[in-house]
């Protein structure tokens, strides 16, 4: 890295992480208040803990050192994003959060296949949610889920039943088999980016 220029991020328990420049520009986030003249003091990450900044400029630092085309990096991000499910999610909560559209890309990818081919109770189980339909209603649902429905029926349907739960789980249930055989990369993303502005 030739950049000798530190920046400093400091987490939400107001942790402080020296990193090098060009690896801070890896967040678009971070990029644009440092064209503002932002970093005096250091430039605040209060939506992101420690162990997951941590864990953002180690990815940040491996993405300047390697080619995007590198087959090493493809087995490195493999083992990156092998974690624990919640730290996973914060991940790519906060890769959203800093616009580093790579790692948004790559944990997108890791839940995609991690739900693909999946029922709607194998899903319930991953997620560790639990099933709070009545039977009846389950059955009904489960009738009306067997015929194809536009995206917009398909929202409305899913978000009026899914009102108390954390946004971020709500987006990953709507990963219910009906996505099979469309891209559910793409699907993740979508539902996470609307959700989240829905959120907000």
């Amino acid at each position: 890295m030739a950049s000798s220029t530190k920046i400093t991020l400091i987490s939400c328990e107001g942790e402080r992480f020296e990193v090098e420049e060009v690896v801070a520009l890896q967040s678009q986030t971070v990029k644009r208040m440092i064209e503002d003249n932002c970093v005096e003091g250091g430039i605040p990450i209060p939506n992101v803990r420690s162990v997951i900044l941590a864990k953002i400029i180690e990815y940040c630092k491996k993405r300047v050192e390697s080619s995007s085309k590198d087959d090493d990096l493809k087995a490195w991000e493999a083992e990156f994003v092998r974690v624990d499910q919640p730290t996973l999610f914060d991940m790519m909560l906060a890769a959203n959060y800093l616009d580093i559209m790579d790692l948004v890309d790559l944990t997108c990818q890791t839940v995609a296949d991690m739900l693909k081919d999946k029922t709607s109770d194998e899903i319930r189980l991953i997620l560790k949610m639990n099933n709070d339909f009545h039977p009846e209603q389950e059955e009904t649902d489960r009738i009306k889920n067997s015929h194809p429905r536009t995206r917009q029926q398909y929202y409305s349907f899913w978000v009026t039943r899914l009102p108390w739960i954390h946004w971020t789980r709500a987006a990953l249930f709507l990963l219910i088999p009906i996505t099979i055989g469309r891209n559910l990369t793409q699907w993740v993303k979508t539902q996470f980016t609307w959700l989240r502005k829905r959120s907000s």
